[in-house]
């Protein structure tokens, strides 16, 4: 394969790691009632 190409796929796939990190670090998570919302954004970090 391109090396190219792989290091595009490579970036992308990271890029969606950092964007959910980023929807759950931001997200009120006070008043959720799921279970694990304490740990989601430790979750998030960590992928």
């Amino acid at each position: 394969m391109d090396t190219l190409f792989v290091f595009k796929v490579y970036l992308l796939y990271g890029l969606a790691f950092f964007a959910i990190f980023f929807a759950i670090l931001f997200r009120d998570l006070k008043n959720s009632q799921i279970a694990i919302a304490s740990t989601l954004p430790i979750l998030g970090a960590f992928g």
